[in-house]
Order: C-alpha cells, then structure tokens, then sequence
C-alpha cells in the first residue's frame, strides 16, 4: 500500500512534531512559502502554520524555478519550504540559488521538507486576517495571486459539507494537487468534518495508486473532466469500489457524453445495492472554492448545469439579453479579500484591504433557470465577434462536441482574426468537414475564417484544467 492516511489525530501528533523541531515561542505573522507536493508533510506545514495563524503562500512543485525566484522576489516571505528534490532543481538555477544563499539560511528540516529561513527580519506588520495566498489557474493566460481569510477558509468548507453531506465516516482520495484551491478545499471540508483523507503516491496510470485507494475503502473522488478522461481510459470504475459513495467535478465542463457514461454506471450500481452520487460543482479561487454544487444523479433533466448556489451564496445574473443570459456575480463569505502583487500589498494598512467586496465578477456568462439552477454559456473574455455577431468559444466547443461526439478546443487569432480548431489526431475521421463549413456558417463564420489544427493530445494546466494560452 503506497500513501498516506492523514486525519486530525494525525495532524494533531505531527503539529507537536514540528514544535518540537522549531522549539519557537509567539512571534509576529510570518508568510510561508510553501512548495508543495501532495504529501502528509505538505498537509501538516499547512495546519501547523494555519493553526499559528501565519499566511500561507501555496505554490505546486511544479512551478518552474524562475517562477519560483519571481514570487520571493515580489513577496520576500519569511520563511520557505521546498522538499530536497525541488531544492536541488533550485540549486540548478545559479542566479535563484545565489539570491537564496544571500537572503536566507538553511533551518531544521522537516522531513524531506527543507526550511529556509529569512536572514534579516522583514519589520512590516502583515494584515492579521489573511490566511492564504493561491494562484488562479490561469487557463486563458492570466493567472493572478488571491488573497483569502480564515472566514473564507472555514465558511467555504462548511457549505461544502454540506452541500456533500460529507462526516466522519468519509474517505476521500485527494486526486488533485492541494496548492490548487479544489484540492486544498478537499483537504479543508474532510479535516473539520473530521473525516479521512486518503493521499495516493505516484501517479494516476499507476496500479499502485488505485490499489492503495481501494485498500482505504475510499468514498470519495475528487476530479476535474480530464480527471475523468483518465478514470475512463483506465477502465477504472471496472474496480468493485465497494464504499465509493461519490464523484465530485468540477475545473470546467465536463462533455455531456462523460456524464452520461458516470450516470450509467451509478445506475448499474444502484440495481446492485450500493448508492453513488455525482457531484457537479462551480468554482473559483476567488471564491475560496466552490460557489455551487449539486447531485446530478437526482436531477438528469439538469444536464447542463452547475447547480444551485451553496449555502450562505447567492447568484445574480447582471446585463441579461432577450434570453435572460448575461453575466454571472456571485455573493457569499467565501468571496476574496483581494488580488496582491508583492509584499507590500499583505501589510495591515494596504489599500487592498479597504477595498474589499463581497460581491465577485466571476468573469462568466449564464443564465438562471426558475428553479435557481445556474447554466454557465461561456466566459466573457472567450467570447469573439465575427462578422458582427458575437460568438461564445465555449459554447462552439459544446455544441460541435455534442453533433460529432468529438472533443475540440477553440481559440481566436487576434492578429488575423481567424478562428482555430484543435481537434485530436485519433478523433480527426469522426469529422466531415463540409458538414463542418456548413454547420460553422449557421454561427456566422465563413470557410475562409477558421482553421482546423489536428493535435497529438490536448495541454492542460498542473490542475488538470485545458490550458487555453497554449493553442496557438
């Protein structure tokens, strides 16, 4: 069995563990820098310094090194953790190794975690009520830092137990990295529910990585559509999963032929006696994680939707067309404190702070049902127009998925206006293109206004989300 079980007893034995190690007394909030795998280590540094009520700065080790050395540049943290293999990825790059040798002194270790701390004390005073620091996933290429409080933290994490009846009985597989905010809220919602969490070793093509899942009796798995893509390729779901009782997506839509797929084998399942439910849910990182939830297996004639705002948030759809579509704000205790750029941003007296809202553009556009169902169409900056009627991508993408069955990824070519289509190499034959001019002129777009791309495989981001910045 490769992994960790990790619970708040755990946590509780490896925060004393690290005390000890430490041996620090009360001092000023620090930020903590903190590269992270998907470890029982990673997990308890977090608690730890949450539980000191420092700032936490998560960031996936599998940030580039110059990424790296851009973030203590801007943020200058107090104290940084890397586990020994990013170190020596870090001791590669001279100029962010020189800057550490100068700025900072190696400190007990945690671990194959390694502590490097500020040689000279930052004297500022960081705004007590932030707890963390995330990166949006940037899919469309503009990712941003956000800041989040304690109130986001627990408010965000209880709605999500509720909204997936989530108790001490549960298990759930953390299948995604915890320096993305889905991950992390896995990890949140199971420790205050006092339930279980289950971290796989290796990789998810690897046996050892769903035997280990298999032996936990895990309840629950947590994926984005790739995610699923995989759990399909793999056969996976062939498993006998005995005490799975959930499937929870979200990081973007998931094609209506893999739902139906999951609803199937939920179904099987059911005429068998073991009742599972498939989670659909909306978020993001500026509202901590999850704005909605719902289980589509109760609710099939919802196929297209998202749900119904957790508890505690609200939708309002602003600047509706004839169809009541328009752009979606969310409203709840999870909303962000606000984006920062460096660390003069984190002090107690920054404007950031002051200018803080409950209210998030989330940058989508949808529309409500009367049932209070959200169906999200697209997001704002992935609309186009085209010959003077404006177009959604994602809905292009959706619907041309729904006529051929095939995947495909759309983006638009400023420079010549042109409209490319990136379909994969093994799905190329499923599609006829005169049916596809002549389907694409029903949308406004002429022959000599779009080109097809055939594509190896799809590039997606650290957190399993397609990397839009990357088709070109």
């Amino acid at each position: 069995m490769s992994g960790s079980v990790i619970n708040k007893t755990v946590i509780r034995r490896e925060i004393i563990h690290i005390n000890r190690i430490y041996s620090e007394t009360a001092s000023r909030k620090k930020l903590i820098l903190l590269v992270s795998d998907n470890s029982m280590e990673a997990v308890s540094l977090y608690c730890y310094h949450m539980k000191k009520r420092n700032t936490v700065f998560f960031v996936g080790n599998t940030k580039k090194a110059p990424d790296i050395a851009a973030l203590i540049d801007h943020f200058m943290p107090d104290e940084i953790f890397l586990d020994r293999k990013k170190m020596r990825d870090v001791e590669s790059e001279p100029a962010l190794y020189e800057e550490i040798e100068e700025n900072y002194q190696t400190g007990s270790p945690y671990y194959q975690y390694v502590r490097l701390q500020r040689r000279q004390e930052i004297k500022d005073v960081l705004y007590d009520d932030l707890a963390l620091l995330m990166v949006t996933s940037g899919s469309v290429g503009n990712g941003k830092i956000v800041a989040l409080s304690y109130d986001n933290l627990r408010s965000n994490a209880q709605a999500i137990i509720e909204s997936l009846e989530i108790d001490e009985n549960d298990r759930a597989g953390v299948m995604l990295p915890v320096s993305y905010v889905y991950g992390l809220s896995v990890v949140n919602s199971h420790l205050l529910a006092d339930a279980e969490l289950l971290l796989p070793q290796g990789n998810m093509f690897q046996s050892g990585y769903w035997d280990f899942l298999e032996e936990c009796r895990v309840t629950s798995f947590c994926g984005v559509p790739y995610t699923y893509e995989i759990l399909d390729y793999l056969r996976i779901l062939s498993r006998p999963w005995k005490e799975l009782r959930l499937l929870t997506q979200a990081g973007g839509a998931m094609s209506r032929e893999m739902k139906q797929k999951l609803l199937e084998w939920i179904c099987d399942r059911r005429q068998r006696g073991i009742t599972t439910h498939l989670a659909i849910m909306y978020g993001q990182t500026e509202a901590t994680a999850r704005m909605s939830a719902f289980f589509l297996d109760q609710h099939p004639d919802k196929m297209d939707s998202v749900g119904r705002a957790i508890s505690g948030g609200a939708f309002q759809i602003k600047n509706k067309d004839h169809a009541g579509e328009g752009d979606i704000y969310y409203r709840g205790a999870n909303v962000y404190l606000g984006y920062v750029k460096e660390r003069s941003d984190l002090t107690e007296n920054a404007d950031v702070w002051r200018q803080n809202t409950d209210l998030l553009d989330t940058g989508d556009v949808g529309k409500l049902d009367e049932e209070g169902y959200l169906y999200i169409t697209g997001r704002k900056k992935r609309f186009i127009k085209c010959n003077g009627i404006r177009i959604s991508l994602d809905e292009l993408e959706r619907s041309i998925e729904i006529k051929w069955a095939v995947p495909v990824v759309c983006v638009s070519r400023v420079s010549d206006e042109q409209i490319l289509l990136f379909i994969r190499t093994k799905d190329f034959r499923n599609i006829d293109i005169m049916e596809l001019t002549e389907y694409l002129r029903q949308f406004g777009i002429r022959r000599e206004q779009y080109q097809i791309r055939k594509i190896q495989a799809f590039h997606y981001c650290d957190n399993g989300k397609l990397d839009y910045a990357s088709f070109k």
